[in-house]
């Protein structure tokens, strides 16, 4: 498991192996993309990108009720090695932490990006 903060610097991961990995958002409940915000994996060496899915519908999992976290997105790798894992626009992301199901998109972001934490998996 690789864990990093959503920041909009590089991050330099290793995929040792490929597949599909999946980008969690750890103590969220609920993100949306409400303008630009986009997520770029490139290939350190030959500068491709990956590929990666967002889907509409995310899943959320629950440690326990005051703690969850959603899948945002996959990623999948055709290459092992070095990549660069980059977001982008994270000003557009709207998140809450509220657990208060299922009306987690009318509540306000009461989540400041930067105190998120990413775990990225298989």
């Amino acid at each position: 498991m690789i864990k990093i903060k959503l920041t909009e610097k590089d991050n330099q991961i290793n995929f040792s192996r490929t597949g599909k990995y999946i980008i969690h958002f750890d103590g969220v409940y609920y993100a949306s993309n409400k303008g630009n915000f986009r997520i770029e994996v490139k290939n350190n060496e030959n500068k491709r990108l990956a590929k990666l899915k967002v889907p509409f519908f995310k899943i959320t999992e629950f440690s326990s009720i005051f703690h969850g976290r959603i899948q945002y997105a996959y990623i999948y790798i055709t290459e092992t090695g070095d990549y660069i894992l980059n977001f982008k626009n994270i000003k557009d992301l709207k998140l809450s932490n509220s657990y208060i199901w299922p009306f987690w998109f009318l509540l306000p972001s009461n989540i400041k990006p930067e105190e998120i934490n990413i775990e990225i998996g298989k």
